[in-house]
């Protein structure tokens, strides 16, 4: 379950956490939808907001329309991850 905390969220910045749930499994955890299409695919960096998602190992596929967010490895079950991200050119 992926969880986007809005109100500190934009096209350039935000806030989001995910709750890894039963079962936690590698791959995509979470689609980041931009409000308005870049013209070239941005250069997306996330960084940990808690200790829980230090030892996970992620990474993202970047579009002109979202990022999408995936999990290599170190998930497990029922944690909270907190993240925030940050968008650099594109526009």
């Amino acid at each position: 379950t992926a969880t986007m905390t809005n109100a500190q969220s934009s096209d350039l910045a935000g806030r989001f956490s995910i709750t890894s749930g039963t079962g936690a499994t590698t791959g995509l955890w979470a689609t980041i939808t931009f409000d308005d299409a870049f013209t070239i695919a941005p250069v997306v960096q996330f960084d940990c907001e808690d200790a829980d998602c230090a030892g996970l190992r992620w990474y993202s596929n970047t579009s002109t329309t979202s990022t999408e967010f995936f999990i290599a490895s170190g998930q497990a079950d029922g944690i909270v991850y907190e993240f925030n991200f940050h968008i650099i050119g594109g526009k």
